[in-house]
């Protein structure tokens, strides 16, 4: 007995609903891991630029402090016994910093001696914290300033304070040197990171200071105080509700100086962040859905025929739902019903080619796109399964900029990928090169029996400093390198790489184109 029309209709509806069920399920469970994942590698990346931000921020005060403290080792600066030659130093050296507001020498008493600024000559600093906390210890602030001289006297201005005791032979207190920066110098420092490009959609910069109050943001934000942010977990990142304004996916950064009190806060809009994965999620949908068309039509014409094969089929639909892995079974028999087998099981296919993207999208997050070396959220990888001793090798390019202005940014990338070429072809299997950002890199050598550290990073350094050949020109570039051994010199091997950057600053403040380890203080 033929089943009646109603029955057919009844099989062909129950077919469209089954297979729609199913495609919306794979496209709910691969869209929500798609969303779920995009959003973590767009939190880490965004979480990866704000450390970079910092760290340049704390690098570029590390030099400052370190240059003062050159300054105040100078012997005709301690003894102050050649004003001409000190005025000179001074007036050379704030040429050479930028948003340098002034520079002052004082006697024992705070009264300044010598300064960039005449007006400052036989003034006191005695009751000022420039003074009164420079006098055993360096003294770095960030303050709001509008009494003591400043560009426009009578405005408050953000100013950074820094000084340095000095002392006489017989290590009694002679005086502070001290330094006064406009605030311009985080905008100096950042303005040289090229982490806002076209691929991170309305990325947003804000720096608090130790009061809260926005330093450098939007226009609409800069110089009000922010509310705390609630975070939920210790995450770099988070998708936080920023008030009046929306849901923001939010990266957070501390300075190393803690009497700063910076914070970075880098963040992206959530809708921004989304979109390309909610295109995705309508992708597969629109595509699910079209092959549940083609099925229920099937059903429709074949619904006499396909009732058995179409039990088998849900069977292993509902398998698949629970989470087990499962074949759809290739039905023989009528043409119809194996065509309908084989559109569920492309379908199955096509949604675990979408899950497969997402390893994809994670793989390219671990590489620098220009140089294809691993970059800082690898090495941190690299670094977490890690048993054995490390040395860590930080490298800075000394002619870099000078080749980037003369020539263009197109030749300096020709550069950077050559440099990254010559590093891959120096280190062992097991060991890493990694891009950190701009010209600086840095190498993770597994220790050995057999490793010579100093021999390799001498090696490497006569690699890099070999001159690059570019067409018709050749480039001399040059390089210097800090190291670091981990857990030797710090049991935490991101502490252990800041001490190789120590380093590297010291390799430069001794000329250049050298090697310097880092050595613990006496």
């Amino acid at each position: 007995m033929r089943p009646s029309p109603s029955l057919r209709v009844q099989i062909a509806v129950a077919i469209a609903l089954l297979a729609i069920a199913m495609a919306w399920s794979f496209t709910v469970i691969t869209g929500s891991k798609i969303v779920h994942k995009a959003q973590q590698i767009s939190g880490e990346l965004l979480a990866k630029n704000a450390f970079l931000m910092m760290a340049r921020l704390d690098r570029d005060m590390d030099y400052r402090i370190a240059l003062l403290g050159t300054l105040g080792s100078l012997p005709f600066i301690r003894h102050r016994n050649d004003p001409q030659a000190i005025r000179a130093t001074l007036s050379n050296t704030s040429e050479s910093l930028p948003a340098l507001v002034w520079m002052a020498l004082t006697d024992a008493k705070g009264y300044v001696l010598i300064a960039t600024d005449p007006r400052l000559e036989s003034t006191s600093l005695a009751e000022h914290p420039l003074y009164r906390q420079a006098v055993d210890k360096l003294y770095l602030g960030d303050r709001l300033e509008g009494t003591l001289i400043t560009e426009e006297p009578g405005q408050q201005a953000r100013l950074v304070d820094l000084s340095q005791p000095l002392f006489a032979d017989d290590g009694s207190f002679s005086g502070v040197l001290a330094a006064r920066f406009s605030w311009q110098l985080a905008s100096n420092a950042l303005a040289q990171l090229p982490v806002l490009d076209a691929d991170t959609q309305d990325l947003q910069l804000l720096i608090l200071g130790h009061d809260r109050q926005v330093l450098l943001g939007p226009a609409h934000l800069q110089g009000r105080p922010l509310p705390a942010l609630a975070r939920q977990s210790s995450l770099a990142w988070q998708a936080l509700d920023w008030p009046e304004e929306g849901r923001f996916l939010t990266a957070f950064a501390k300075s190393r100086h803690p009497s700063l009190g910076w914070q970075l806060l880098l963040r992206q809009p959530l809708a921004a962040a989304n979109q390309v994965d909610t295109e995705i999620t309508l992708s597969i949908f629109w595509s699910s859905f079209v092959v549940s068309l083609a099925v229920a039509a099937l059903g429709w014409w074949l619904s006499g025929r396909i009732t058995r094969p179409l039990t088998r089929i849900a069977r292993a639909a509902d398998r698949l739902s629970a989470g087990i892995p499962t074949v759809i079974p290739q039905v023989r028999g009528a043409r119809e019903i194996e065509t309908l087998s084989q559109s569920i099981s492309q379908l199955v296919q096509n949604l675990s080619q979408q899950q497969s993207a997402l390893g994809a999208m994670e793989s390219l997050a671990l590489k620098d796109p220009l140089t294809g070396l691993p970059n800082r959220s690898a090495l941190l990888r690299f670094m977490q399964g890690q048993i054995d001793p490390l040395v860590f090798l930080y490298l800075d390019l000394d002619g870099f900029k000078g080749i980037n202005d003369r020539l263009g940014h197109q030749t300096g990338d020709k550069v950077l990928r050559e440099v990254a070429s010559r590093l891959v072809h120096n280190i062992r299997e097991g060991d890493i090169a990694v891009r950190l950002g701009g010209d600086e890199f840095l190498v993770a050598l597994q220790l050995g029996p057999h490793i010579q550290p100093v021999q390799v990073a001498e090696r490497i350094l006569a690699t890099l400093n070999q001159p690059i050949s570019l067409g018709q020109e050749m480039l001399d570039v040059g390089c210097s390198m800090g190291g670091a051994y981990w857990p030797k010199d710090h049991e935490d091997p991101k502490a252990a790489v800041d001490l190789a950057d120590r380093a590297l600053y010291q390799a430069k403040a001794a000329g250049k184109g050298r090697v310097h380890f880092y050595r613990h203080p006496d």
